[in-house]
C-alpha cells in the first residue's frame, strides 16, 4: 500500500458519511466525507502489492486492509475503471452477449451502465468475479458504475446551458476520457491511453475533427490532472476556440481540498444522483 490505512477507529459513526471508491488494476482510490461537516473528506490512493495473483485479488487485499470501508455508510459509490468499454444504443437487446462476442476474454465479465444518457448506454468489463465480490461485501443499494458512466452523467446533466456542441476532457498522467454531446444527445464516451501532453492533445483534436464541431457553437471543457491540463490547454487552444477549465464542484470543494487531488470521475461520482 502507498498510504496510511483507513481503520475503523477513524470514524466512530459512518451512518451519515458517504464512501466513494475507484477500482482499477493499477490502483484503488478511496474517499469518505460527510455533508454535515466542512473539510471532512479523507482521501487515500493505494497501489497493489507486487506479485498479486490477479487484478481482483489485488483489489480485495486493499479493501480488506482498510476496514473502514466495510462499515455501514449512508451511501456508497463504486467506480470501475474497465480494461475495455463500448458505447451502445439503449435499445440493444442482450448487450452483454454482444460485448462478450465483440471483445472476448476469459478473465473478465461484462456489464452495462444504462444511466449514462437518454440515448446511449455503456458496456464495460470487470475482472471476473469482481461483481460477485462487490455484491457480497457492500450494501445492496451500492451504486456501481464505470468511471466513464459517472463522468458522462455529470457532464450531461450540468452542461445543458452551454453551447450546443460540447466536449468534456478528463486528463490523467497516462490516459484521458472524452465525453461529447450535441444538445441532449451523447455522441461520444471513450478512454484513450496517452502518456504525454502532445498525445492527449492529439486525441482531443482528432475527436473534435471527427465530430465536425462548429467553431461558433462549440466548447471544450478540460478537467483532471493539473499538470496535464497546464500542458494540453495551450496546445488545443491553437486549433479550437472556447477551451475552458472545468468549474470544480462546490459541494466537493467544501468537503475538503483533498478532493482536488482525486481522479475527477471519482470526485463527481457522489453528484450523479
Amino acid at each position: 500500500m502507498s498510504a496510511s490505512a483507513l481503520t475503523k477507529d477513524i470514524i466512530t459513526d459512518t451512518s451519515m458519511w458517504t464512501l466513494a471508491m475507484r477500482l482499477s488494476p493499477k490502483a484503488v482510490d478511496i474517499a469518505v466525507f460527510t455533508d454535515m461537516e466542512d473539510n471532512s473528506l479523507l482521501y487515500r490512493h493505494f497501489e497493489p502489492a507486487q506479485g498479486s495473483p490477479s487484478a481482483l485479488r489485488a483489489i480485495e487485499d486493499i479493501i480488506y486492509e482498510n476496514p473502514l470501508v466495510l462499515s455501514p455508510f449512508r451511501r456508497t459509490y463504486i467506480s470501475i475503471v474497465p480494461e475495455a468499454s463500448m458505447m451502445l444504443p439503449v435499445s440493444l437487446p442482450d448487450a452483454t452477449a454482444v460485448l462478450a462476442e465483440a471483445l472476448p476474454g476469459d478473465l473478465r465479465e461484462w456489464a452495462v451502465d444504462h444511466s449514462m444518457s437518454r440515448n446511449a448506454s455503456l458496456g464495460y468489463c470487470m475482472p471476473r468475479g469482481c461483481a460477485g465480490f462487490i455484491n457480497r461485501t457492500f450494501a445492496p443499494d451500492t451504486v456501481v458504475r464505470p468511471h466513464l458512466g459517472y463522468l458522462a452523467s455529470y457532464f450531461m446533466t450540468r452542461s445543458q446551458r452551454g453551447r450546443h456542441q460540447r466536449m468534456m476532457v478528463n486528463l490523467r498522467s497516462d490516459s484521458l476520457d472524452i465525453v461529447a454531446a450535441r444538445g441532449a444527445v451523447l455522441v461520444k464516451a471513450v478512454t484513450f491511453a496517452a502518456n504525454s501532453v502532445m498525445d492527449a492533445a492529439y486525441y482531443v483534436l482528432a475527436c473534435r475533427g471527427q465530430l465536425a464541431f462548429d467553431d461558433n457553437d462549440s466548447e471544450i471543457i478540460i478537467a483532471g490532472d493539473a499538470a496535464m491540463r497546464a500542458g494540453v490547454m495551450p496546445v488545443v487552444r491553437r486549433y479550437a476556440p472556447n477551451v475552458i477549465p472545468v468549474i470544480f464542484p462546490p459541494r466537493m470543494f467544501r468537503a475538503g481540498r483533498d478532493a482536488t487531488a482525486m481522479p475527477f470521475d471519482l470526485t463527481v461520482a457522489p453528484l450523479c444522483e
